[in-house]
């Protein structure tokens, strides 16, 4: 997934680190559902971490954005 920056990321330490806008692969959470999801849709997301946890992060929410939706990707 290409996302956005989220700058209040919490690193490992528990303090905020930030994270830049990149690419990177995030696990999914039982019950997400992905179907209909296609490679360049955008999506909206919520990713939990819990850092002790196996994985450490995953995604427990995906909905759909409009085509229009303007994301900022860094250059």
């Amino acid at each position: 997934m290409r996302h956005e920056a989220m700058p209040g990321f919490v690193g490992i330490d528990g303090e905020v680190v930030g994270m830049e806008s990149m690419t990177m692969p995030f696990p999914v959470g039982e019950g997400v559902e992905l179907d209909g999801v296609e490679v360049g849709d955008k999506v909206g997301f919520t990713l939990e971490v819990e850092w002790e946890g196996d994985p450490p992060y995953r995604i427990t929410r995906v909905e759909e954005l409009g085509a229009d939706t303007v994301l900022d990707l860094g250059g």
